[in-house]
């Protein structure tokens, strides 16, 4: 057969491949061997014919790497360097031609186009490969492999449907779920899919071309790479070196704090012995006679390889000579022995930009006879290739500088007659119009909740539409970009919509004006770039025409001022946003009376569950903003401690509300929020009776989200009123169910609270864990509020410990994050834990002057929340001293006696600190000489500390008690000692006589050095701390 005379009677590849090697054909191999994206038939007949020489570092290098995934199952990256042409994509190739034949491995491997812009689509790539590798695997396999979350992939990735397994996974509606927390969940599915399959055969994920890969992808799969529990896999990249500098891929994977094993394999030029090698085995020719010719060629092409294969073009038999002849002069030579058809089909495939189904570009090229058995001649041409899985192969111009130099000779007018047609043919094969485009874009985006057309090539008609300057552009480009959008790429998702702004209708709708610019203002907002943000939204204001079109700009606009701690302005922008809703908030004083009714059911019948008949779409989306306006106007007031009077009626309205949005999850998770927030702020028994309304429905709270939600209020209820082991329990699920949701903005809040209750109940170390989790959690998403939370936590741990100095250091960390005068919630425990270190550290004097700053604060603004009137007991120690035993002045007694009246009220509405405030009190009537109140308070304070499961407290208290009392003095001091050490937690030095003659040194802090004490000078001559706001 391969002596027939006409080429298209001679067998294709596929036939020869399965005559020859029959146990390597698709239909032969194991299922696993076919996971490719570079199928093997098409890689051994591809560029990995290339010769290659002077490579054989290199491969060794990457067995190395392949040995060492093999025998510890840890992720390895390996990037491969050098300039085009050197022969990166045909050593990777080579490389790979045993794992693809393997069952000991599975290999998926992709590329990046410059011209591409899909979201991900690094990782979009390996989707591809992917999905032919489930595909080649039984459907009970795949299943037994999915993740919870595989739905959430394949929202990114809708390609992963045409997986059966995939497929008939329910499609239910999110509501509620932002993008961020779908990305965020579909890739931790992701993860979790190459590491079930690499339980049995370890992945090799190949992307060629990384310069041209996107910042998205890179943090993703360094995600996707992270330690510990990563899937069993080498990620393979190769990039152009001298391109490296402006690709977003790599700087993003530079940036990214990776603890994955990481190999650098360098390409570099051959040298002239090795040109002399390759014109050798390339020519059939002695080396000997090439040496003076392969000098020159060396010479010329500066040893690369790609480069020296075109100047065999030029070679003279006869004469043994080298003539340099252009590429595309050598291009032409090639055409001109292939069949008339070859020059249309290279041309399409080079305006196509990237690989294409072989199909596809023949129809553009208007060459369907005879394509398949053209292109293989134009493979044997070393124009093209073949890549792509064995189900759906696809070609690809043989090298970058053949689309280069292919394009740049074309017409203009050619490439936009091709590229129309490429537009017209994708409209027909995805049964997609301009019109389906402008249909959606027309809709109401607050108020219908129809989706996007539904079609992969979506992309690839935005692409085709703008290189012709077509009308049909503006759809297609603003359809890219809400599916960017919605996939959270929105470096992607901006660039999309500015083109499409580019080319926007003048008789566009408002509508459209309105969706256009909110679209680009909120790329802006998650880019962090306010300041352009703010003014595209105030664009987007002008084409509004309903009222809950204003209200979500303002919305996002508050949002916009939240980010940059600016509380005083969101609040301003959040009542614009309940006044649009016709909802506003009550600030005068006759609309707060009004409000006297309702807040009294509040408090004598707290509203329960109730199902009321579905509401409108209208009616839906009003409460939905007024529950997200509400909820993040709260967190102004606690900073501003501003509007209080209005704050219980919110916590109502929230509660009330939420019976319209969306069932009973939406309400359980709102009332349990409330019932936190009323607890902390002094009211445990009014906390306490809401959460018990929320056990009805606590069982049918089965999303996600909103089960981390729910745990995370219920966990503050039970914090600060009677359950603080249940807390510890619950504040742990819902952080690890609100992280699998995506939910990260909130983490750092969660893990933050749950570091307060650490400080009473559990041991140092395990409160500075959770103090570096609230860190961890803050520097993810560049929150600067909850970075000063995380290191004051920190801070707070420390000083607990006796590293002091560390502590210190956490402080002044803390520090640079205030924003004095706009977060006077944060400003006075900032103050409040700054004073506890420095109490630890037995600088009474600077700690003293923090702690009257922190409570000044906290009485100017009213602010009454546990976390504030901590400060209470803290000052009332640094106004004593380390001797409180001794007399006091009378004037300072008098002050004294009004702040012990104050923390005597602290018992009732503060359980997690009545236990310091007793202690404090009887310190104070020790110092007054009244031994009997002191005994009797520090009594109190021993038994709050029990009721509230504070092993610390009560070991201080101990320790205060056997000071004024001589009765069963050693053996509380003993009980004292034990507890310190089992909480692993000390006393301030210059409370060492608490413990006796003889006491233990690992149970006081560490003592201050030089530059310590230097500090605390300054603070106790007066520094103002950064945060005194007034």
């Amino acid at each position: 057969q391969l002596l027939q005379r006409d080429p298209d009677q001679r067998p294709v590849t596929n036939v020869i491949a399965s005559t020859l090697c029959p146990e390597h054909t698709p239909g032969n191999r194991d299922a696993r061997s076919d996971a490719s994206a570079d199928s093997s038939l098409s890689s051994l007949s591809g560029q990995s014919g290339t010769l290659l020489i002077g490579r054989e570092t290199q491969l060794a290098q990457l067995e190395q790497a392949r040995e060492t995934l093999m025998g510890t199952r840890e992720p390895q990256v390996v990037f491969v360097r050098g300039r085009s042409g050197e022969g990166k994509t045909a050593l990777v190739d080579r490389f790979l031609q045993v794992p693809r034949l393997s069952d000991e491995m599975v290999v998926l491997s992709g590329r990046c186009y410059d011209r591409e812009s899909v979201p991900f689509k690094a990782i979009d790539c390996l989707i591809d490969a992917l999905v032919a590798h489930l595909r080649s695997r039984a459907d009970d396999q795949v299943r037994s492999l999915l993740p919870d979350d595989i739905t959430m992939l394949a929202e990114l990735f809708p390609v992963l449907r045409r997986v059966t397994a995939i497929a008939e996974r329910s499609r239910r509606t999110r509501i509620g779920i932002d993008s961020r927390q779908i990305r965020y969940r579909a890739f931790a599915a992701l993860r979790e899919l190459f590491a079930a399959i690499g339980q049995s055969t370890p992945l090799i994920l190949f992307i060629d071309d990384l310069q041209w890969g996107d910042a998205d992808s890179a943090a993703a799969l360094a995600e996707i790479l992270k330690p510990p529990d990563a899937p069993a896999a080498m990620f393979l990249g190769s990039y152009r070196s001298d391109e490296a500098h402006e690709s977003p891929f790599l700087q993003e994977w530079r940036q990214s704090e990776s603890d994955i094993s990481g190999t650098l394999i360098e390409i570099v030029p051959l040298t002239v012995e090795q040109c002399t090698t390759l014109l050798g085995l390339r020519l059939g020719r002695p080396t000997e006679e090439l040496r003076q010719q392969a000098q020159l060629c060396w010479q010329s092409t500066k040893g690369n390889p790609y480069f020296l294969d075109q100047l065999l073009e030029g070679f003279d038999a006869e004469s043994g000579e080298f003539t340099a002849v252009p590429l595309r002069e050598i291009l032409q030579q090639r055409l001109k022995r292939l069949p008339a058809e070859a020059g249309s089909i290279l041309e399409a495939i080079a305006v196509a930009g990237q690989a294409i189904p072989l199909a596809e570009a023949a129809e553009v090229a208007e060459a369907m006879e005879h394509a398949f058995a053209t292109v293989t001649h134009m493979r044997s041409e070393h124009l093209v290739r073949l890549i792509g899985s064995d189900e759906q192969q696809l070609v690809d111009t043989y090298h970058d500088k053949i689309r280069e130099t292919v394009l740049e000779g074309m017409p203009g007018d050619q490439k936009n007659r091709l590229h129309i047609r490429f537009g017209k043919m994708l409209e027909q094969a995805e049964n997609v119009t301009a019109d389906t485009a402008w249909q959606f874009l027309e809709q109401n985006p607050l108020l219908e909740e129809s989706p996007p057309p539904e079609s992969d090539r979506i992309f690839d008609l935005a692409f085709h539409f703008h290189a012709a300057g077509d009308s049909r552009a503006f759809g297609y480009q603003f359809l890219a970009g809400e599916l960017s959008f919605r996939a959270y790429a929105s470096e992607d998702a901006l660039e999309f919509f500015r083109r499409a702004e580019s080319c926007c209708p003048a008789q566009a709708s408002p509508i459209v004006q309105f969706r256009l610019q909110e679209r680009l203002a909120r790329c802006h907002q998650r880019l962090r770039q306010f300041k352009e943000s703010s003014r595209r939204f105030h664009t987007s204001l002008e084409h509004a025409a309903t009222s809950w079109q204003r209200a979500h700009v303002y919305e996002c606009i508050c949002e916009i001022h939240i980010g940059r701690s600016e509380y005083r302005q969101a609040l301003q922008y959040f009542d614009r946003t309940l006044c649009e809703l016709g909802l506003p908030r009550p600030v005068s004083i006759s609309a707060l009376l009004r409000c006297v009714p309702e807040l009294l059911r509040l408090l004598l019948k707290p509203p329960a569950w109730k199902s009321r008949p579905e509401g409108t779409v209208e009616q839906r989306t009003r409460y939905l903003i007024y529950q997200r306006a509400l909820n993040s106007m709260l967190l102004c007031i606690w900073e501003l401690s501003d509007g209080m009077p209005s704050y219980p009626y919110m916590l109502l309205r929230m509660q009330t509300t939420a019976t319209y949005v969306n069932g009973t999850e939406f309400w359980g998770k709102t009332v349990a929020h409330s019932a936190g927030q009323i607890t902390l702020n002094g009211l445990p028994w009014l906390g306490r009776r809401l959460l018990k309304r929320t056990e009805a429905v606590a069982n049918e709270i089965h999303d996600t989200e909103a089960k981390g939600f729910f745990l995370a209020g219920s966990a503050m209820a039970n914090q600060y009123s009677n359950d603080r082991q249940l807390a510890d329990q619950q504040y742990a699920q819902g952080y690890e169910l609100l992280m699998k949701s995506g939910t990260h903005y909130y983490l750092g809040g969660v893990a933050h609270l749950h570091r307060h209750l650490h400080a009473v109940i559990a041991p140092a170390t395990v409160e500075l864990q959770t103090a570096q989790k609230t860190l961890r959690s803050a520097e993810a998403i560049g929150d600067s509020r909850t970075q000063c939370w995380g290191h004051y936590d920190i801070a707070n741990a420390l000083a607990r410990l006796g590293r002091i100095a560390e502590a210190l250091a956490e402080i002044e960390l803390a520090r640079v994050h205030l924003k004095p005068g706009e977060r006077h919630l944060t400003d006075a425990v900032f103050l409040c834990t700054e004073g506890y270190v420095r109490l630890q550290a037995s600088s009474y004097a600077a700690a003293r002057f923090s702690l009257e700053s922190a409570w000044q604060l906290a009485r100017q603004r009213k602010s009454l929340m546990d976390v504030v009137v901590r400060c209470l007991p803290y000052l009332i120690e640094s106004l004593l001293g380390p001797d409180w035993t001794q007399p006091v002045a009378p004037q300072q007694a008098r002050r004294l006696r009004r702040l012990c009246r104050v923390a005597s009220m602290v018992d009732f509405a503060y359980p997690n600190i009545a236990s310091p405030a007793q202690r404090s009190r009887g310190r104070v009537f020790a110092a007054l000489g009244k031994r009997q109140k002191a005994i009797h308070c520090f009594r109190k304070a021993v038994d709050r500390a029990v009721r509230c499961d504070g092993i610390y407290d009560r070991a201080r208290s101990l320790l205060d008690l056997a000071a004024v009392e001589d009765d069963q003095r050693d053996k509380r001091r003993a009980e004292a000692v034990e507890l310190l050490r089992q909480q692993e937690s000390v006393l301030p030095r210059a409370e060492a006589w608490l413990l006796g003659d003889q006491y233990d040194e690992r149970c006081l802090a560490a003592p201050m050095d030089v530059t310590d004490i230097k500090n605390a000078a300054t603070h106790e001559a007066g520094g103002a701390p950064a945060a005194t706001s007034g």
